[in-house]
This record gives structure tokens, sequence and C-alpha cells, in this order.
């Protein structure tokens, strides 16, 4: 019988002609006669009588056990409503654990394994050079920005001293301020300047002047060679 986990055997669980009987009465111990099985017996110690049961229901006197050091188990004694059983309790052997899903999930596990360790190795071969171009484009981007930026600064500077000079020739045509969006660019040693100018008068007149720098003892000199006023040439003393 198993309970709990643990097995538990009866000792020498055959009835035989060495069983007791129980009396009802007074619970003392009287011999079994498997002669007068279900007729009336007599008590020996109480002097009443009981019906002697069948012999299946007839528990065997208790056997003694194997010592527990002897044996390994460990033993129990149990009570029932009739008398005493010695057990035997023994622990449960460890049932051997089967690797779920067999061969094939060994063989998909294996394959899985060396599947990501290729993975791996490609991405680490494709990710490192783009790493690195992608690095090279920022910095060469960076770099066009950076450019891009210097020539704007210089071409503001131009711009505002190409409007200064301007002015001095402007003023013979009456434009007494020059409109925010002209713009002065460089052709070799020329520089244009063109756009708006208001008059005195707040009209607008368009313009285009040309002078070629010139660069003596570290200082540029400026020679208008063009001037137009709303697009017919003008001439002026530089």
């Amino acid at each position: 019988m198993t309970t709990a986990g643990l097995t538990i055997a009866f000792q020498n669980g055959n009835i035989d002609s060495g069983a007791m009987l129980i009396c009802p009465h007074c619970n003392g111990k009287v011999a079994e006669n498997p002669a007068l099985a279900g007729t009336l017996v007599a008590c020996p110690h109480c002097r009443k009588s009981f019906q002697q049961p069948a012999p299946s229901a007839i528990l065997p006197a208790p056997v003694p056990l194997p010592s527990p050091a002897a044996s390994g188990n460990e033993v129990f004694s149990l009570v029932d409503s009739q008398r005493p059983i010695n057990v035997l309790v023994t622990s449960p052997r460890p049932q051997p654990r089967l690797h779920s899903g067999g061969w094939f999930s060994r063989a998909f596990s294996t394959t899985s394994g060396v599947l990501v360790a290729v993975l791996l190795f490609v991405a680490v071969l494709v990710g490192v050079p783009m790493m690195m171009f992608c690095g090279g484009c920022f910095l060469i981007a960076e770099s066009a920005n950076e450019a891009s930026r210097q020539v704007l600064a210089d071409n503001a500077k131009l711009t505002a001293k190409a409007k200064r000079i301007a002015l001095g020739h402007l003023d013979k045509f009456d434009i007494v301020e020059i409109d925010s969006k002209a713009i002065a660019i460089r052709l070799g040693d020329d520089v244009v300047l063109s756009g708006a100018g208001r008059t005195s008068a707040n009209r607008l007149r368009d313009f285009s002047l040309r002078w070629r720098v010139a660069t003596f003892d570290g200082n540029e000199h400026w020679q208008l060679k063009e001037a137009e006023i709303d697009g017919k040439p003008v001439t002026t003393k530089d």
C-alpha cells in the first residue's frame, strides 16, 4: 500500500493458524479456531460470547520486522481498532528523468545554437565595416557642414563690406539705404553686389555694382568697374 509517497509493506500478510481474535466486550485476546468460523465462541477472560468472524476477516499475529540499521528503512507500529500492526516504511525510489522531446529536441537545440553563432558572426562581419562606413560618412558630412558654415560667414562679411562701399557710389543717385536682401558674391578677383536701394523719397531702385579687388601691403583696394541702376549702365567716379 502506498501512502503520501511512502511504500508500506505488511510483513507476513497471509492468514495462518496463529491468528488471534479480539473480544468485542473486554478487548481480550482469544486464539482463533478455523473450525469455529461463523459460530459463537466464549471469551476466556470475561466469559461472554461473540461470533467468530470468517478467516478472511481475522488479522494475523504481528511478525517482527528487520531492524532499521540492517535494512536502511524505517519501521513504524500502526494501531487500528482491533490490534497493533507492524509496517515497514521505505523511501520511494527516484524515477529516471526522461528528456522531453527526445533526439529531435536535442538536435533542434544544437542546430539553433549553431545558427545563432553563425548569425552573430555575420552580424559582426557586416556590422563593423558598416559602422566604420557610417562613421566616415558622418565625419564627411560634419566637415561639409563646417565648410558651408564658414562660407556663409565669409559671404556675410563680404556683403556687409560691399554695402558700406556701395553707399559712397549710390548716394549720387539719391539712394540712401540698401535693402537687407542685397547680397555680394566673389567672382575671381571681382566682387558683385546686387539688390535694391531706397531713395530719400522712399522709392526703391534696383542696382548692381562690380568692383575689382586687389590687395596691397595687406590692405584691400576696391576699384569700381561697372554700375547699373534700374537695369541701365551708369557712369560714376570711383
